[in-house]
């Protein structure tokens, strides 16, 4: 779809699942150079409104009055320049949904990740907006939302500065969503394995299932990896009924893309701090060794390598 380019999405119907933590170590194993394909910059997209992955990579500045955080102004913004007043010197995710320019911001995490912040209140109020379209309205306006993520992704500039964007999502599928899976090229779904969660994992395969079918998309999305996450090995008769649960789906996608559980261990306390950070919150020992088994196998789905060929390791402990 974008030549060498590949955007995947990590999209469940619920938050908590582990989304964050999956998106940023896909993130800090390219820009390490563990993944071979990927030789230009890494792009996040933060589109969930909890903005775990921006308040990780970015010095986000609280909005008073409001549960929301509000990401810094850009280093490139010129208060003397008339261009940048109009601009203002903030640039999220979600100005792409309105058609507005957009300037990632470098991160702490590697000079080779970018990101597109979540702005929490401005998110609430794209869904305001949204919610009070009138019927007369309606199709022009969602069919202009929905354009312009793809639009993005397509222009030859985007292609020549980055060959990986990682989305993270919002949960569920719905008008923040849904232009994500027209534009992806791959997905990472995380399930618990709770009865909630693997019932979502049913509903979301379906809306992806309805996209892919719909005429939208140039070809399906590729599922690159159904991660089963927070496995209790002592809840053995609950957590492995939902896996069978799991592993009983016939669909051939779900079961190349199905991977090994991630078990609960204390290293995870703060999941959706990656490996790498510059804080003292990052992932060791077995906890490090099933996230580099995750990535591996999600890199794999990817680009398509052959199950045949010896994959090379990613250590992604310092």
């Amino acid at each position: 779809m974008y030549g060498n380019m590949k955007v995947v999405a990590v999209m469940m119907e619920k938050g908590g699942v582990g989304k964050t933590t999956l998106a940023l170590n896909l993130a800090l194993a390219a820009a390490e150079g563990l993944i071979p394909k990927v030789k230009k910059k890494i792009l996040i997209f933060d589109f969930d409104d909890q903005q775990n992955a921006s308040c990780a990579l970015l010095g986000m500045r609280e909005i008073p009055g409001v549960k929301a955080w509000a990401p810094p102004i850009h280093p490139a913004y010129d208060p003397d320049d008339p261009e940048d007043i109009e601009w203002g010197g903030i640039s999220t995710s979600i100005d792409l949904y309105y058609g507005n320019p957009v300037c990632p911001y470098e991160t702490t995490l590697s000079d080779r990740i970018e990101i597109l912040p979540s702005d929490g209140a401005m998110l609430k109020s794209f869904e305001d907006r949204t919610s009070k379209i009138s019927e007369s309205q309606e199709e022009g306006v969602f069919e202009s939302i929905m354009n312009e993520l793809k639009s993005f992704m397509e222009q030859p500039d985007v292609q020549e500065l980055y060959d990986l964007i990682i989305i993270d999502c919002p949960p569920g599928v719905n008008l923040i969503t849904t232009p994500i899976l027209r534009c992806a090229t791959d997905l990472v779904i995380p399930v618990e394995l709770e009865p909630w969660s693997v019932t979502g994992f049913r509903n979301i395969w379906k809306e992806i299932e309805n996209v892919n079918n719909s005429g939208l998309r140039e070809e399906p999305i590729n599922l690159a990896g159904v991660v089963p996450n927070k496995y209790d090995p002592r809840m053995t008769t609950v957590h492995g009924q939902y896996l069978e649960q799991l592993r009983s789906l016939k669909d051939p996608k779900i079961k190349k893309a199905l991977l090994d559980p991630i078990q609960i261990l204390t290293e995870f306390k703060t999941q959706w701090l990656p490996l790498g950070t510059p804080r003292k919150t990052k992932l060791t020992g077995k906890a490090a060794k099933q996230m580099n088994k995750t990535i591996i196998d999600i890199a794999k789905n990817m680009y398509s390598v052959k199950k045949k060929r010896k994959a090379k390791k990613l250590d992604l402990v310092n």
